[in-house]
């Protein structure tokens, strides 16, 4: 988490995190006419500083509230098999609120995202949102050459989190470098020029 933070931003979300898998493969199933209406259009930008709310009562509640970080019990259940239903059964006997708390949590951040892509890193993914702002600081980040951009459209529209590169959205996970029709998103530097990704991406010399 820190390297992603220090060297671009939410790439931890785009390469790391095994929900945003889980969420990229069910979101195959999301309705594409829902994300093409006016109403969804609205709304979506909105919704997107919910997670910064959620961010602030995550903190809220471990520093204020002082929530013990401790196991629910001493000692480790464990099995032969991570598919066990039984381990999952006496696991869930033993354990305190917090696990149905977060079997709900999973689960709502599963079915969402065949309704939404990604509904869950867009609207309340606390630690996404962490890295959003903190991103924006970070040394590298994914730029947009104004010169070769057609302003075609394809992203965000086509981008799983909906959201133009370089953004505090964007999860750089490197999808529009590789469709992008006019080859004009590369990783650049925060602060400097566009970094080119190849020698042929590269401007030709002036003439003298």
């Amino acid at each position: 988490l820190l390297f992603s933070w220090v060297l671009i931003g939410r790439a931890f979300c785009g390469w790391a995190c095994p929900l945003s898998y889980l969420q990229d493969i069910l979101g195959r199933f999301a309705p594409k006419s829902l994300r093409q209406t006016r109403t969804f259009a609205r709304l979506d930008v909105p919704l997107r500083l919910l997670k910064v709310g959620v961010l602030a009562l995550v903190l809220w509640w471990v520093y204020t509230l002082n929530i013990a970080p401790d196991r629910g019990h001493p000692y480790v259940v464990r099995s032969t098999s991570v598919l066990n239903p039984d381990a999952l059964r006496v696991a869930w006997g033993l354990g305190l609120q917090r696990y149905p708390v977060r079997a709900v949590l999973l689960a709502f951040a599963l079915l969402s995202a065949v309704v939404v892509p990604r509904a869950w890193c867009r609207y309340v993914c606390p630690l996404g949102a962490l890295l959003g702002l903190l991103g924006r600081v970070s040394l590298l980040k994914l730029s947009r050459d104004r010169a070769s951009c057609s302003d075609c459209g394809s992203f965000p529209r086509s981008c799983t989190v909906n959201t133009l590169p370089g953004t505090a959205e964007c999860t750089v996970c490197g999808d529009c470098t590789q469709t992008c029709p006019a080859n004009a998103i590369h990783v650049g530097r925060r602060l400097g020029k566009v970094t080119p990704s190849s020698a042929a991406d590269a401007p030709p010399p002036k003439e003298m």
